[in-house]
C-alpha cells in the first residue's frame, strides 16, 4: 500500500513535488549512521586530529564546535593508537572544563562519548554530576553518553531525577525530554529502581520516569503507574497520568485496566479522558468493550472511541459505527470509516461505498474508499471499479498492490495519475512516451511498473526504452526508481535484473555531469544494488565533480557501498 500512497501524495502537487521527493530521498543519505555534513569538504583528507585539537582553543565558538564534532567523528581511528586517543581526550577534557557555549559543550559530549579514554570518562562524569554548572541539556546528554558506555550509573540516578523534575524537560515530545526518557530507560536495574523509588512527588518532571518504565518493557514497576493513575484532589496530576497511560499502552499492562476505564468514563480533564480511551486499545480482553461503545455518544470522545473500537476489532460495534457514516461532522465520518476498515467486516463495504458516492468532504471520502480497499475481497473490488472517482482509483491501486490475486478493470483510462497507476498494476499497456499524456500520470505509471507483477524482463525493457526518450525530469527520476525496484526484486529473473542494472549504469555513465537529477539517483540505486561495474564510475564522480554537493554526496555513499578504491 505504500506505493499507492506515495504516488497519491505526489500526483496532486505535480512534477515539482515528485522531484522534491526524490531530492529528499537523496539528501536523507546524510542522516544514515556514519554520515556527516563535514565529510563533503574536499579539505577533510588534509586535516588530522592534531589540527582539529588545536582548533579547540579557537576564539570562534563555531570553529570549536566543528573541531569537537570532527574529533568525535574520527574516534574509530584512535583505537589503534592509544597515545593519540589519550592526547585528544586530554584536550577535550581541558576544553570542557572552561567551555560555556552550549553548542560546543554538546559537541564535546558527543566526542567524549565516542572516544575510549579515562579523560573522556572524567569529562562526562564532571558534566553529568549533580553539582555541575553546565546547562541541563548538556547534563542530560552527558548522562546518556555515560549510560551508553555501560558504566555504573547508580551515583547519577538522583541527578537524573532532579534534572527531569526541575521543569526544564517536562513536555512530552520535547527533544530534551526524550533524551531524559531514553537515558532513564537504559539505566541498570538497581539505578532505575532507585530513581523510581525517589519519584515520590507529583511534579511534572517525574513524567519522564513513568515514560521510561514503558520503554523498559518491565512490569516490575507497574505499581508506580497505578499510583499515577489514581485521581488526587489537587487536580494537578494530569501530566503524570498521561505519561502513565503512555507506559501502560507500551507495556499492555492489563493490571491497570480498571484504573484506565475509570479515567475514561468520568473526570473533568478532557485530554486525560481521551488519552485513557486511546490507551484501552492496547488492553483488549481486560475490560468490557461495551464501555467504549457507550462513549460514542459523547462528541468530544467520539473519534478516540472509534479509533479504539477499530483497534480492538469490535464487530458488535459495527452497526453503531455505520450509523456514524452520516454524522454531521466530517471528522466523525472519517473516523467511522477508518474504524470499519480496521474491523474488516465484508458487510461494511456496501454502506461505505454508498456513503462515499455522496460524500462532499474529500478527506472523509478518501477514508471511505480506503476502508473498503482495506477490507478487500471481490465486493470491495466491484465497488471500487464501479465509480469514476480519482480517490476510488487510488484506493483500488492499494487493493491491487495488497492482493495479487485480483485484477483491476479492463480498459481503465490512464488520463490521470490514479488511472495510470491502476492501469499499470492491472497489466494494461501504458504508453510512457506519449508527449500529450499527463506527466503526473507517467510518474505514477512508471512507479507502478516497478512494483507490478509478472514479466519483469518486459517491464525493465519498457522502462529502459521510455527513459531514452522521456523529456520530463520528474518522470525520468520515477523511471530510474522503478528500474532500481526491479533490480532489488529477488523473485525477478536474473535477465530482468540484468536489464535494470545495465539501464541504470548506462544513464549514470552517459549523463554524468549534465546537471540532471536522474543520473545521481541511478548512481544511488547502483550502490544499493552493489553493482560492481559501477565502482570506477563512483570513484570518478567523487574525483571529478567536487562542486556538485548532492552528486558528490551520493557518489561517496555509493563508493563506500561498492568498496571503490581511491574514492
Amino acid at each position: 500500500m505504500g506505493l499507492a500512497r506515495t504516488s497519491a501524495e505526489r500526483a496532486p502537487a505535480g512534477r515539482r513535488r515528485a522531484a522534491a521527493a526524490c531530492l529528499g530521498l537523496l539528501l536523507s543519505l546524510a542522516a544514515e549512521p556514519g554520515g556527516s555534513r563535514f565529510e563533503a569538504s574536499p579539505l577533510l583528507a588534509d586535516v588530522g586530529p592534531g589540527a582539529w585539537s588545536e582548533r579547540l582553543a579557537h576564539p570562534d565558538p563555531d570553529v570549536r564546535r566543528r573541531a569537537a564534532w570532527m574529533l568525535g567523528r574520527h574516534a574509530p581511528a584512535y583505537r589503534a593508537a592509544r597515545s593519540l586517543a589519550s592526547s585528544v581526550a586530554a584536550r577535550l577534557y581541558e576544553c570542557a572544563r572552561r567551555e560555556r557555549d552550549v553548542g560546543v559543550v554538546l559537541a564535546i559530549v558527543y566526542a567524549c562519548g565516542r572516544i575510549d579514554a579515562p579523560e573522556c570518562d572524567a569529562a562526562l562524569r564532571e558534566m553529568a554530576g549533580s553539582e555541575s554548572a553546565y546547562p541541563p541539556s548538556a547534563r542530560a546528554a552527558a548522562l546518556r553518553s555515560l549510560a551508553a558506555r555501560g558504566g555504573d550509573m547508580r551515583a547519577f540516578a538522583p541527578s537524573m531525577l532532579r534534572l527531569t523534575a526541575s521543569g526544564v524537560m517536562p513536555a512530552p515530545g520535547d527533544d530534551t525530554a526524550e533524551v531524559a526518557v531514553r537515558t532513564l530507560a537504559e539505566l541498570p536495574h538497581d539505578a532505575f529502581a532507585r530513581a523510581v523509588a525517589e519519584a515520590r512527588d507529583r511534579s511534572q518532571g517525574v513524567a519522564s520516569t513513568l515514560r521510561a518504565i514503558g520503554r523498559r518493557g518491565d512490569l516490575r514497576w507497574a505499581r508506580a503507574l497505578l499510583d499515577a493513575l489514581r485521581p488526587v484532589p489537587d487536580g494537578h496530576s494530569s501530566g503524570l497520568a498521561l505519561a502513565a497511560l503512555e507506559a501502560v499502552s507500551r507495556l499492555r499492562c492489563v493490571e491497570a485496566a480498571d484504573a484506565v476505564v475509570a479515567l475514561a468514563r468520568s473526570g473533568s480533564d478532557l485530554a486525560l479522558r481521551r488519552g485513557a480511551v486511546r490507551a484501552l486499545a492496547s488492553l483488549g480482553g481486560a475490560f468490557d468493550a461495551s464501555i467504549v461503545r457507550g462513549l460514542l455518544a459523547e462528541p468530544a470522545l467520539r473519534d478516540a472511541a472509534l479509533d479504539t473500537l477499530g483497534a480492538l476489532g469490535d464487530r458488535e460495534a459495527a452497526p453503531a459505527i455505520e450509523a456514524l457514516l452520516a454524522a454531521p461532522w466530517a471528522g466523525d465520518r472519517r473516523a467511522a470509516a477508518e474504524a470499519l476498515g480496521a474491523i474488516g467486516l465484508a458487510a461494511a463495504v456496501a454502506p461505505l461505498a454508498a456513503r462515499a458516492r455522496v460524500e462532499p468532504d474529500a478527506g472523509a471520502r478518501r477514508a471511505m474508499w480506503r476502508a473498503a480497499a482495506r477490507i478487500g475481497g471481490a465486493p470491495a473490488l466491484a465497488a471500487l471499479r464501479a465509480v469514476d472517482d480519482p480517490l476510488a482509483r487510488w484506493a483500488l491501486a492499494e487493493l491491487l498492490v495488497a492482493d495479487g490475486s485480483l485484477r483491476g478493470p479492463d480498459g481503465v483510462s490512464s488520463r490521470d495519475a490514479s488511472g495510470a497507476l491502476v492501469a499499470a498494476l492491472s497489466g494494461a499497456h501504458v504508453d510512457l512516451s506519449t508527449p500529450s499524456a499527463d506527466a503526473d500520470a507517467r510518474v505514477a505509471a512508471a512507479l507502478a511498473l516497478g512494483h507490478a507483477r509478472g514479466d519483469a524482463t518486459g517491464r525493465a525493457a519498457a522502462l529502459e526504452a521510455a527513459l531514452a526518450r522521456e523529456p520530463d525530469e520528474a518522470v525520468r527520476v520515477a523511471l530510474v526508481l522503478a528500474l532500481g525496484r526491479i533490480g532489488r526484486d529477488d523473485d525477478a529473473p536474473a535477465a530482468a535484473r540484468g536489464v535494470a542494472c545495465e539501464a541504470l549504469l548506462g544513464i549514470a555513465t552517459r549523463e554524468r555531469g549534465a546537471g540532471s537529477l536522474a543520473p545521481a539517483v541511478a548512481l544511488s540505486e547502483l550502490g544499493a544494488l552493489r553493482v560492481a561495474a559501477a565502482r570506477d564510475l563512483a570513484a570518478q564522480v567523487v574525483a571529478s565533480e567536487p562542486h556538485d554537493a548532492l552528486t558528490r554526496r551520493v557518489a561517496l555513499h555509493s563508493a563506500g557501498r561498492l568498496s571503490a578504491r581511491g574514492a
